[in-house]
């Protein structure tokens, strides 16, 4: 008998935030602050397709902007949807939590309103999330490596709270943690990794969803272009509480009604 090896596929998640981590002092419409959402954007691709997609990034840098990168922070809005409706065209999955900082009530004070610990909390449930998709695609932990954007946080701490998740997931969420190898997850600089980018844009996507900035403007097209490739209810194709999850529901986010409306039908 002729055995044939089985070809494994890896994948990457690369993860990146928008918004920032503070949590000691929240921005409102008379003092300024920390942003009062914080988002982060997780895309799942297969290690195959990385060389691919770095050139998509390199082409589509080159077609629209002279800077070198896509940070939408310092794209125009034209750019960002046209760099969206590329995203929606790659072979990827999308993730993403969105958090609202006033929702936290006696969190904030039980890790004494450590910003580092409140991002590795988003990074739990979006890594949740993550592991969701997994699970339902009988993917292997040890075929996935965790690509955080490098922003100074507290990884081995994150790596910490996701093993007492997995030694004792008290919320129900958290037993999706069991598809997570943390010896997998890593953190890097965007220049270390252009595919850093494409979480950045979800992030952003997600962001400016729900924050309006300065003069209270939303803007839901880039997360409605890049919809088709979040992961979704295979049989109802729902992306809310599979690839895109509130913490902890659509009301505590005290959204804007038409968001609020946009987001429960997601």
């Amino acid at each position: 008998m002729k055995w044939v090896r089985r070809r494994w596929v890896k994948y990457t998640v690369l993860i990146d935030e928008s918004g920032n981590p503070g949590i000691k002092k929240i921005q409102t419409e008379k003092e300024a602050g920390a942003s009062p959402y914080m988002t982060m954007g997780g895309v799942i691709i297969k290690d195959s397709s990385k060389e691919d997609l770095k050139e998509v990034i390199r082409s589509f840098t080159d077609e629209i902007t002279n800077k070198g990168s896509l940070h939408c922070s310092s794209l125009s809005h034209e750019q960002k949807v046209r760099y969206s409706q590329v995203l929606a065209t790659l072979d990827v999955v999308i993730v993403g939590v969105i958090s609202k900082k006033s929702t936290l009530g006696g969190y904030r004070d039980q890790i004494a309103g450590d910003h580092k610990k409140y991002y590795n909390k988003c990074a739990q449930y979006l890594l949740e999330r993550v592991g969701m998709y997994l699970g339902r695609n009988d993917i292997s932990p040890n075929d996935v490596s965790i690509v955080f954007e490098d922003g100074g946080f507290n990884y081995s701490g994150l790596r910490g709270l996701v093993r007492s998740c997995q030694r004792n997931p008290i919320q129900e969420n958290s037993k999706f943690l069991r598809n997570i190898n943390v010896q997998k997850i890593l953190a890097t600089e965007k220049k270390n990794e252009p595919l850093l980018q494409l979480a950045d844009l979800v992030a952003h996507a997600l962001y400016r969803c729900v924050d309006g900035g300065r003069l209270g403007v939303l803007e839901g097209r880039y997360l409605e272009e890049i919809k088709p490739r979040f992961f979704a209810c295979p049989e109802g194709k729902t992306v809310l509480s599979y690839g895109l999850y509130p913490v902890h529901t659509i009301d505590q986010l005290g959204l804007d009604v038409r968001i609020k409306r946009f987001l429960s039908a997601f």
